[in-house]
């Protein structure tokens, strides 16, 4: 299960209520509600939303063997596709021009314009046994944005810069047990904007977590339970006066139930995942009557490399969406050309969507 492992890297994560945004690419102890206030967005290049086994961010972003560089054309698509209130979102994912170093690690990130790049260059610091102790983000202009440290059990400070000047920090620090106690945020005279604190068991199974804003007024609470010997997950949410705002409860893949109290369209804990069970992965956008919609992305295999397809059932388990993938790959099995087919009930057929290219280098030995 995804108990402390959220995507390094990751480039949509989003509206979390206590984790600003650039603060939030390493989350400890990550819950598998997912970090959106809106709508889940497919990264279809992408291995699955995250994994228990260690990764580099190369790998992370769908990538197989020692890739070194990625441009990537995205295709025009081929007719109009209204995805007004979808809980997914049809994107090309993971980099349009990237490159990694030879762990696998991301050294930029961003796209061409007019012929010339823009976006991040990463710099890294590791140490002697090659874990990363620092990382340095660089504008295009060369100008530092932001400057992340990391300690044995994962973040322990981030810094962002706008022309030179911190505007941003947060801390973070742990427990005994390697598990995220505190996070605090502080705005650019350091003054403190949030601070989350999280209580948690030995084996990080049971966490309970509060987090506070600049007056000290809670912004949310919630308690999360993961039993390994039945494989039930629970997440719960708690308004100031104790009452349930969202409940949901899994098992064995499968959702035992949603629950809404509160008539909110981006309610915190309404977008959620299972883990992958065999080559399928699932995803849900709960519903204010208790039903949820189901995102099911089907993969080759077990690897969770370049999926085959995705289907959309509504809350009523009606297949609104189904999305096929063709691809060419390379000697490593990275693709090369990527074809969408996209059927709707109003298209009433399979049609194709839109056809993407990417280029790829790779470290010699």
């Amino acid at each position: 299960m995804i108990r402390g492992t959220h995507v390094k890297g990751e480039r949509e994560t989003r509206c979390w209520p206590c984790w600003r945004k650039t603060a939030s690419k390493e989350l400890g102890d990550a819950m598998k509600v997912l970090l959106r206030c809106g709508l889940v967005t497919v990264l279809v290049a992408t291995a699955g939303w995250a994994t228990d086994e260690k990764k580099t961010e190369a790998q992370n972003n769908g990538l197989a063997g020692p890739v070194r560089t990625v441009s990537t054309q995205e295709g025009a698509a081929e007719f109009a596709l209204n995805q007004t209130g979808w809980p997914v979102l049809l994107e090309i994912g993971g980099c349009k021009e990237c490159e990694y170093d030879r762990q696998g690690s991301l050294t930029r990130y961003g796209q061409m314009v007019e012929g010339g790049f823009r976006g991040d260059r990463y710099q890294i610091a590791r140490d002697e046994r090659g874990n990363i102790v620092e990382q340095v983000r660089l504008g295009a202009d060369g100008e530092i944005g932001g400057r992340t440290l990391y300690g044995p059990y994962g973040i322990i400070e981030q810094n962002e810069y706008t022309g030179g000047v911190r505007v941003f920090h947060a801390e973070w620090r742990y427990d005994s047990n390697g598990h995220l106690g505190e996070l605090v945020q502080y705005d650019r005279d350091d003054k403190i904007q949030t601070r989350t604190l999280r209580q948690a068991d030995a084996s990080g199974n049971i966490k309970e977590e509060w987090c506070y804003g600049s007056k000290d007024e809670l912004s949310y609470h919630i308690l999360d339970t993961y039993d390994p010997k039945t494989d039930v997950w629970t997440w719960t949410s708690y308004a100031e006066d104790g009452s349930i705002k969202v409940a949901i409860e899994t098992q064995n893949g499968k959702v035992h139930f949603y629950r809404q109290k509160v008539n909110d369209p981006n309610v915190f804990g309404q977008h959620f995942f299972l883990d992958p069970i065999g080559n399928t992965q699932h995803s849900f956008r709960g519903n204010a009557d208790g039903t949820y919609d189901d995102v099911t992305t089907i993969y080759p295999d077990e690897k969770l490399h370049n999926p085959e397809r995705l289907e959309w059932r509504d809350g009523t388990g009606t297949l609104r969406l189904k999305v096929e993938y063709e691809y060419e790959l390379d000697g490593l099995r990275n693709w090369t050309t990527r074809r969408t087919w996209v059927w709707t009930p109003d298209l009433g057929e399979k049609t194709l969507y839109k056809i993407d290219t990417r280029r790829l280098t790779y470290w010699g030995n």
